[in-house]
């Protein structure tokens, strides 16, 4: 496990010191107590005082603040059922005596005390309280806002109540102190039931031999803070203390001997187990089981439980969705328990070592992931239901996983060894054990997964590798999620150790290039991890030619025409220089094929008898021998090679790789027939299109092509110089229609074919307009006249509308001659004219845009101008109707100089158009656009 974090340790101290503050302000309160009493009027009372402990309680005024119990057996009916409901007050209960000698006894008749008053602070000091019996708490009930009770030096024996025996403290601030709770029993809780309190301290005292039927065998803890210090829990039955607060604190305390000796029932909350329990000197033993689990929802992590053998069961979980993690469990007859209720729970990053059994799982939906099992009888007892156990170290166990469930999972993990046959027993239902890690060695990416030799030649690099992954390499897998590991990897040859490593293999391979030679025969590669060892050993051959046959492609296809090159290969890859040697290449089906040439490292060669001769092959050396032929005929075509030696003094023990065959298959050549689809209207003729290509997208010319309307045969054309045929067709009717063509070649050397479907799509009768465009005038009327036809005549009696530069201008129907005319005043020298129509049963709709171009037209224009001091005045300049025009004046005074800021009036016959300033040169101008009237 890893070491605590400094944050862990300074949270334990601040438990220490926290500690030590409640006891001391204990300690000041009692002083308080008794202080505030020199001047009060304290009550004594004895076992024989008639009214007993209620009627000191009754008789308690503001300044009382101690009653002291004489030495005695109170039993009385006054003695019991004491109800404590002032507020506002503290009262001290002291025995005057040892504890032994004062005891107030119900006698199984009553509750002995009842506080529900507020702001109180209650102590109780050297009593015992015996034989008390209620519904909520046998010897004391305490409730109500912002309460106190503090028990000191006290005994609490054989209380009984249904919700705790002893105390049942229901949000009050509760302090034990040096006291004893024996023989208590409850329903719920034997000896105290905490609800919610705000504060709970307990120090130096023991709890021995309470029990209880369901939870919480001593102590039941609910929300708020918790804390038991140098305390002794012996001997209890159920679970000794059970705590529903995160805020609960365990120091230097004895649990020994009880059913359960910790229970958690906190939901959705983060705990911390060494913090708060398990690293803070306790001494937890002899319990049947250390801890139970029955929250929900909750992250708890950091448990050592390595130090508690004497306890039968580890960890048992009951509750759901539960998510655990570092744990570390040694030394228990079963470690973890996930019991039937149990459901989506998680189990990480944990150890298990030294167990009998070391994890059990019932339940559904559980799943233990990232962790190692070691050195146990039994790593895992697969039960319940769609469980999983993925991405575990599990070794070193005497048997590996049992399995009695149903649909349960156990991939991904590795079981510490290669052959996982014998290491788990499946006795249920849809185990899923298909994929899990092993140890590999390899040679040149050639696996082995346990121990083997391998003959290799000399003189030509060997790869050896070791690696770690899952036995099926098609499976996604995330090998990082494995328990951390390092694989011991050796190296050696003939002269020794070459290299020795340690590596994790999760993330890295080891891999190392060696060469065979004379003078190393021997190569050895080991890897070992956990009970898995294997070796593989890489030997050098003497005497060992080898052969190989191959064709210069990676098809084992070809086609009639093609040009291929048979390549013989022999290398000599043992030791010893090789003389005479002979290699046989038998073709078969010869008639298939056209010899080309040969070409050879060494020796000749004869195609006709297929012998290739070779002088001499010295150790390490190569022939090659590439003969090219061209395919003539389709079918199977064989070839066989052999290589042997002349030499009855050389003996080639790898027979085996003397002989090298090929088999290729001739085919015909492959064509394709590529057509598109095609879209078209009624009574036009369409050429329907089919190109003819072979394997490399090259035309076939000169070849014919059937074409067929609907599975219908049309006709046959013959393909042209870019392979494309073609075949006329007019359609009928509206609607879609499909073509499709064939080829089957006479000659036999191509490949026949039937295209896939194209489309025709026939639409309705297309319009087509005609309309006179010719220039006018901007600003002058203008009338166009459109003509309708389709390719049967003319459009008679079909509305068509009329836009002028996107705006509407009119609708308007064709005459018998198909022909309509509409007029328009062009603004500018260009005009846009779309004309629409819509679909109707026999034609299809159209939109057609056009241009038409204008001119401005000029004029000579005439305006007169006048000052506030001067007479109308006429000028004439040249202008254009629609077009703007500058009408500009210069004002000067008698003797020439120009007049800036005179006010100058245009007008244009008696229209007055405006008056503009003068500039600096004495020029006034104004914009005007003239219009034709």
């Amino acid at each position: 496990m890893e070491p605590k974090s400094n944050e862990s340790l300074s949270k334990k101290n601040i438990y220490n010191y926290l500690t030590k503050i409640a006891i001391i302000l204990v300690i000041f309160t009692l002083i308080a107590i008794i202080t505030s009493g020199a001047n009060a009027t304290d009550i004594s009372i004895t076992s024989d005082s008639t009214d007993g402990i209620n009627g000191a309680i009754n008789n308690a005024t503001d300044s009382v603040n101690t009653i002291t119990l004489s030495e005695g057996n109170y039993n009385k009916s006054t003695d019991k059922n004491n109800n404590i409901s002032f507020s506002n007050k503290s009262l001290n209960f002291t025995g005057n005596g040892s504890a032994e000698e004062v005891v107030i006894d119900g006698l199984n008749e009553g509750q002995l005390f009842k506080i529900d008053g507020s702001n109180n602070n209650i102590i109780f000091e050297n009593l015992t309280f015996k034989n008390g019996n209620a519904s909520e708490g046998g010897a004391i009930f305490i409730s109500g806002e912002n309460n106190s009770l503090t028990i000191i030096g006290c005994i609490f024996e054989n209380n009984y109540g249904n919700i705790s025996g002893a105390i049942y403290n229901n949000g009050s601030t509760l302090n034990i102190i040096n006291s004893t709770f024996i023989e208590n029993s409850g329903d719920i809780s034997g000896a105290i039931y905490n609800e919610d309190s705000p504060n709970v301290l307990i120090d130096n005292s023991n709890f021995i031999n309470n029990s209880a039927s369901d939870t919480g065998g001593v102590i039941y803890t609910g929300h708020g803070n918790f804390s038991v210090s140098f305390s002794n829990f012996t001997n209890n039955s159920h679970i000794a203390i059970y705590i529903n607060s995160t805020k609960a604190f365990i120091n230097s305390s004895i649990i020994a001997e009880s059913d359960v000796a910790i229970g958690l029932g906190f939901v959705n909350s983060a705990y911390d187990l060494d913090e708060n329990i398990l690293n803070n000197n306790n001494t937890i033993e002899n319990n049947t089981i250390l801890m139970i689990i029955e929250g929900n929802g909750n992250s708890i992590g950091n448990g050592t439980f390595n130090s508690y053998s004497t306890n039968l069961k580890g960890i048992v979980v009951s509750g759901f969705d539960n998510n655990f993690s570092n744990i570390y469990l040694n030394g228990f007859i079963n470690a973890l328990i996930f019991n039937d209720s149990s459901k989506n729970n998680i189990f990480l990053n944990s150890t298990f070592d030294k167990n009998e059994v070391a994890i059990v799982i019932y339940g559904s939906n559980n799943t233990i992931s990232t962790s190692t099992v070691i050195n146990s009888l039994v790593g895992l007892v697969l039960n319940g239901t769609n469980n999983s156990f993925i991405y575990n170290r599990i070794h070193n166990n005497t048997m590996g996983m049992e399995n009695y469930g149903e649909n349960n999972v156990a991939n991904f993990n590795w079981w510490g060894r290669n052959n996982i046959t014998d290491y788990y027993e499946d006795y249920g239902t849809n185990l899923s054990l298909d994929y899990y890690y092993v140890l590999r060695l390899s040679l040149n990416n050639t696996f082995f997964t346990e121990n083997d030799s391998v003959i290799y030649p000399i003189y030509q690099n060997a790869t050896l590798t070791s690696s770690f992954g899952l036995n099926s390499e098609d499976v996604v897998n995330n090998i990082t999620l494995l328990p951390p590991f390092e694989v011991e990897i050796i190296l050696k040859n003939s002269t020794g150790l070459i290299k020795s490593e340690l590596i994790d293999l999760r993330s890295n391979n080891f891999s190392e290039d060696i060469t065979l030679s004379k003078y190393n025969l021997n190569t050895n590669i080991s890897a070992s991890l956990d009970d898995e060892n294997i070796t593989l050993s890489i030997n050098a051959d003497i005497v060992n030619l080898t052969i190989t046959n191959i064709v210069n492609s990676t098809s084992s296809e070809h086609n009639i025409k093609d040009n291929i090159t048979y390549i013989i290969t022999v290398t000599n890859n043992g030791i010893t220089n090789v003389s005479n040697l002979y290699v046989t290449n038998i073709i078969l089906d010869k008639d298939k094929l056209n010899f080309i040439n040969y070409t050879a490292t060494e020796g000749a060669y004869d195609y006709a008898t297929g012998l290739w001769t070779i002088e001499n092959l010295n150790s390490g050396e190569i022939a090659i021998l590439e003969i090219n032929v061209t395919i003539i005929a389709i079918g199977t075509i064989e070839s066989f090679a052999n290589v042997s030696v002349n030499d009855s003094d050389i003996n080639d023990k790898n027979i085996g790789n003397n002989t090298s065959s090929i088999s290729i298959d001739a085919l015909r050549i492959p064509v394709t027939l590529t057509q598109t689809n095609i879209t078209t209207n009624l009574g036009k003729t369409i050429k329907l299109e089919s190109t003819l290509t072979d394997k490399n997208k090259e035309a076939i010319v000169s070849k014919s092509i059937k074409f067929y309307i609907n599975g219908t045969y049309l006709g046959t054309n013959i393909t042209n110089s870019k392979g494309s045929a073609y075949f006329s067709y007019t359609p009928k009717k509206t609607g879609i229609l499909y073509y499709t063509s064939s080829f089957t070649d006479s000659s036999k050397d191509y490949a026949s074919f039937n295209s896939s479907k194209s489309k025709i799509t026939i639409n309705k009768f297309e319009i087509n307009l005609a309309i006179g465009l010719s220039t006018g005038y901007v600003g002058y009327k203008k009338s166009f006249k459109v003509k309708a036809t389709y390719i049967k005549g003319k459009v008679a009696n079909k509305s068509f509308t009329v836009y002028i530069n996107g705006k509407k201008l009119g609708t308007y129907k064709t005459n018998s001659k198909g022909e309509f005319t509409f007029k328009t005043t062009p603004t500018n020298t260009s005009t846009k004219i779309q004309i629409k129509s819509a679909e109707n049963s026999k034609y299809v709709a159209i939109s057609k845009t056009y241009t038409s171009k204008a001119k401005y037209k000029s004029f000579t224009l005439k305006y007169k101008v006048k000052t506030s001091n001067s007479k109308l005045t006429s000028i004439k300049t040249k202008a254009y109707y629609y077009k703007k025009v500058s009408l500009s004046v210069k004002v000067a005074n008698k003797n020439g100089k120009p007049t800036k800021g005179k006010y100058v009036q245009f007008y244009i016959g008696n229209k007055y158009l405006g008056k503009v300033k003068t500039n600096k040169e004495g020029i006034a101008i104004l914009k005007y656009t003239p219009k034709k009237t």
